[in-house]
């Protein structure tokens, strides 16, 4: 499990342009945000990620770097960034599901000739310059993703407000028993 505050794993995806997107290598002003999306099957996906299109510009003034990745082929990301419009996105493409599985990302399996044989479920996470995590958001079903205006209202009353990241508290197992509420 990831935990906020803390130091996270590497991250590296290969890019529907060429070359590679690799979080180590990233010099964000204040975050890097790492959006995984299903597939190009996912309507929902594509919804999701032509507002982000559309907010784009909003979120790289707060000082983002945003990638948006899948385990998809290079030939699928090509068609999500061409047919669903994704134009001011950096989209990556072919994501390794060993490195996703260790972010704490969901894996589904084929349900229809549509999808292909594993893909990720959606998961949003922003990570500071520092390398440590900020922010997660991992879902194993295609619908509660984070809504982008929300985000981005957040952010600024985060970065006005210097708001450390929340949720860093890690407790024993047998700790968990003696909790009260």
């Amino acid at each position: 499990m990831l935990y906020p505050r803390d130091p996270v794993p590497p991250f590296r995806s290969e890019l529907v342009n060429g070359g590679s997107w690799d979080l180590a290598e990233r010099t964000p002003t204040n975050f890097a945000m790492i959006v995984v999306y299903r597939s190009f099957h996912c309507p929902i996906c594509k919804l999701h990620l032509t507002a982000l299109n559309e907010r784009a510009p909003e979120l790289e003034s707060l000082g983002l770097d945003i990638l948006v990745t899948s385990a998809d082929t290079r030939e699928r990301a090509e068609r999500a960034r061409e047919e669903w419009g994704l134009t001011r996105l950096t989209i990556g493409h072919s994501l390794d599901f060993a490195m996703g599985h260790s972010w704490g990302l969901y894996i589904s399996d084929k349900r229809s000739e549509a999808e292909p044989a594993l893909f990720f479920e959606p998961g949003l996470f922003l990570v500071k310059p520092d390398l440590t995590l900020f922010y997660t958001s991992i879902q194993n079903m295609p619908f509660g993703r984070p809504e982008w205006g929300q985000l981005i209202m957040a952010l600024n009353r985060i970065l006005e407000l210097d708001i450390p990241a929340r949720g860093q508290v890690k407790l024993p197992h047998h700790a968990l028993e003696t909790v009260s509420h």
